[in-house]
């Protein structure tokens, strides 16, 4: 080889070999220092240590910016239909007329609080040591329901259900589209308004009257939040914390054998969970969300148990070859087994101490329709279980959504004459709709929000928003 063709050559080596070094670079910086998204890490998942301080620096540069950015955004966002900020005072009056506020006299339309004031009418069952409020990430309702029953998705699920002491309401949707809008439902009670009240200032200054665990606490409840993610997700921590919650726990306070770039497998935050409940001798409730049915979806399927191919077999011909479908729905039965292997142990070691509300954060990720109906595609469970619930504590004429989940409890175990603060009503005491971003539902029908609405669901998704909006936005007090 002469001398030019030598250098020819070594100057196409090293070229070639600067391609393929930006390429693996730019992999590696466009899953934060990782090259798969399973093992990624980004702005919202950075937080996998205890301390503050070293989660901070392990973002880098750009990512920081990128959160920033975000997170400006979705504090002004807040464009939504149904939202008439002008009409506060009329919405306050439509809501209050539908409470107890008028009856107690409290009604101040200088303010939002005094006008969701409801009274207790007595409790139905007794108290319980423990409350479980589990939010399973993506639990859609439809493998729950029978024309999908041969598949054996939701078997657990399905068999608590089923008990004499469970009720459930089919009519049921969640509070938005994604997993932070179920969290604040259940946390601060308030609509989803296409803003996030986890990053609200409203939601550091001061307690949202409407929040959960600074009511369930006066009746004598201590209050834990556990996530099988990082505290650093959409601020989940510190918000639950601000917003009354006694203790927090997630995946980084623990060791864990196997997860990705959300956290660890669900079964071991139960695990730890099991082991709390287990030397905790004082009332707690405890609010638990799940995060494995969810992508990369990585939980070894095989070595937890799924019946693969027995699945693969009772699908429709056009999607028995879809291996992702079949991950996907090995990672739902795997959410189902999770929940129904925690909710037994807990029943075996404390019978009739404990009461189980049971849903999803949303669904619309997975079906096995090209085109589902708009039931399937976006409604999910609601389960009450425990001691003392009968079939009929709910009837086949309620729906609701997340904000009707910490009434319903109040109206299960206050006693007569507890006042409490709530946007919805109780599912025992004629909740009748329930909506996300872009549906309702009531008890008999189920469309698209298109401004063709029943004139009570209008009203109600009118009120639930535009009253959300303004506490959360401007606080209680209306000029």
């Amino acid at each position: 080889m002469d001398k030019k063709s030598f250098k020819f050559e070594k100057n196409l080596v090293f070229k070639i070999s600067v391609i393929v070094f930006t390429l693996i670079f730019a992999l590696f910086v466009r899953f934060g220092a990782s090259f798969s998204y399973a093992k990624s890490i980004h702005w919202e998942n950075c937080a996998k240590t205890k301390d503050t301080f070293l989660n901070e620096i392990i973002l880098d540069d750009m990512q920081a910016i990128y959160r920033g950015y975000s997170i400006k955004k979705r504090i002004d966002n807040g464009v939504i239909y149904g939202v008439h900020k002008e009409n506060i005072a009329q919405n306050l009056e439509f809501l209050a007329k539908n409470s107890d506020a008028y009856r107690l006299q409290k009604q101040d339309l200088s303010q939002i609080d005094s006008n969701l004031v409801y009274q207790a009418h007595g409790n139905i069952i007794d108290k319980k040591q423990h409350i479980f409020i589990i939010i399973g990430e993506s639990f859609a309702q439809w493998p729950l329901l029978d024309e999908y029953a041969n598949l054996q998705l939701g078997e657990n699920v399905r068999a608590i259900m089923q008990k004499d002491n469970a009720t459930y309401t089919h009519n049921f949707m969640p509070n938005g589209a994604f997993t932070p809008m179920a969290v604040n439902a259940i946390i601060c009670g308030l609509s989803d308004v296409n803003i996030y009240p986890n990053h609200q200032y409203e939601s550091y200054k001061q307690v949202y009257a409407t929040s959960f665990a600074p009511q369930i606490k006066k009746l004598g409840y201590k209050t834990q939040f556990w996530y099988a993610g990082f505290s650093g997700w959409e601020r989940i921590k510190d918000f639950a914390l601000a917003q009354g919650f006694d203790e927090f726990h997630c995946a980084s306070d623990y060791q864990y054998p196997s997860g990705n770039v959300w956290g660890c497998d669900d079964e071991f935050i139960f695990d730890k969970l099991k082991q709390e409940v287990a030397q905790n001798d004082e009332p707690t409730v405890y609010v638990i969300l799940s995060v494995s049915n969810h992508a990369p979806y990585s939980v070894d399927l095989a070595k937890a148990g799924f019946p693969k191919e027995e699945v693969r077999a009772k699908l429709p011909a056009d999607v028995q070859n879809n291996e992702d479908l079949l991950n996907k729905l090995g990672h739902y039965w795997y959410t189902d087994k999770v929940i129904g292997n925690f909710v037994e142990d807990i029943e075996t070691i404390y019978p009739k101490e404990n009461l189980f509300v049971i849903t999803g954060d949303h669904a619309d990720r997975t079906n096995i329709e090209a085109k589902p109906t708009l039931f399937n595609r976006y409604t999910v469970p609601c389960i009450i279980y425990g001691d003392g619930i009968t079939k009929n504590i709910l009837s086949d004429e309620v729906a609701g959504g997340h904000i009707n989940v910490g009434a319903t409890i109040f109206e299960l175990i206050a006693p007569q004459g507890f006042e409490y603060y709530s946007l919805g009503k109780s599912l025992t005491r004629g909740a009748n709709v329930g909506f996300n971003d872009s549906v309702w539902l009531n008890t008999v029908d189920i469309g698209k929000l298109d401004g063709n609405e029943p004139i009570e669901v209008e009203k109600t998704l009118e009120a639930y928003r535009t009253i959300s909006w303004w506490r959360s936005i401007k606080g209680n007090l209306i000029p």
